[in-house]
């Protein structure tokens, strides 16, 4: 596998397992923090979801902002621009599945 190759890349990002359904809930209630993604997204585990997150952090998709001014400590999660284009082409595809 060429790590360079566009192809390759996008499907190791649209192919890791709870990553679209996770930008979806980002882009649809963003503000929010772990323990609300967590709730939403039915049946995925603790570990996996920090995992995804942090995946989505380092490849600039998803940004966490903590807010240390508030007690308890709170954490929230955005798309970025780059995340926010990719959930275009998702939102695409999604499109191209209901017509086919």
């Amino acid at each position: 596998m060429n790590g360079g190759c566009t192809v390759f890349k996008i499907a190791s990002i649209f192919g890791k397992k709870w990553t679209l359904p996770l930008l979806d809930e980002i882009q649809k209630n963003g503000d929010r923090g772990f323990n609300h993604l967590f709730h939403r997204l039915k049946h995925i585990t603790p570990k996996i979801l920090a995992k995804r997150l942090k995946e989505l952090e380092e490849e600039g998709l998803v940004r966490k902002n903590v807010y240390t001014n508030v007690t308890p400590m709170k954490t929230a999660y955005y798309l970025t621009e780059k995340g926010t284009g990719l959930q275009k082409i998702s939102n695409e595809f999604k499109q191209w599945l209901r017509k086919y």
